[in-house]
């Protein structure tokens, strides 16, 4: 199930969060994000979302809990949390994004939720271990580790950007539709 040996994807509690005492709801709701992104980060501010709904009386993730969570980020942590283009947060100092897959029979996070970073990172794992893998094999390998059993067109998507991003940032290379890394 596991062969490469990657972490398992861990979720965060937002009632597991460390409060300061703050009676402040903005300053109450920046210490969920903090706690939460500190354990699933990169995360997709989606999925950072739908976790802390349950938090409000709402129960759930509605526009107006959303743009709440959204202002506190805004009003209380700036300089401590970064919100890519892709919106996914994470806490400064930024560190390198590692490889979670979800525990067997466990729902994996939905393929766009996953970082590109994290995609490439299961990738260069698995051209380590792997001779002359075609990108296809590639591709179909990793998204079988972050369990998924067929590559639809999102999974395709977020397989062929992190070739991509690996191709550019001259981590692999593709010679003759095999993977290499370079300097091999």
């Amino acid at each position: 199930h596991n062969p490469y040996g990657f972490s398992y994807y861990k979720e965060a509690n937002w009632w597991e969060t460390t409060h300061t005492g703050s009676y402040d709801n903005l300053t109450r709701i920046s210490e969920n994000v903090l706690h939460i992104v500190g354990i699933e980060q990169p995360m997709h501010i989606e999925l950072l979302y739908k976790r802390m709904g349950p938090s409000f009386t709402t129960g759930k993730a509605t526009e107006s809990v959303k743009n709440t969570i959204d202002e506190a980020i805004a009003k209380r942590l700036k300089g401590r949390v970064f919100v890519d283009e892709d919106r996914f947060i994470r806490l400064f100092p930024l560190t390198p994004a590692t490889v979670r897959i979800p525990e067997q029979y466990v729902t994996p996070r939905p393929i766009e939720y996953i970082h590109i970073e994290e995609i490439a990172a299961a990738m260069i794992e698995i051209v380590k271990n792997s001779f002359g893998i075609t990108e296809e094999d590639l591709a179909t390998e990793c998204a079988r580790a972050f369990g998924f059993e067929r590559k639809g067109p999102k999974i395709k998507v977020r397989t062929d950007a992190a070739i991509k991003y690996l191709v550019d940032n001259e981590i692999i290379r593709i010679i003759d539709g095999k993977a290499q890394l370079k300097g091999e």
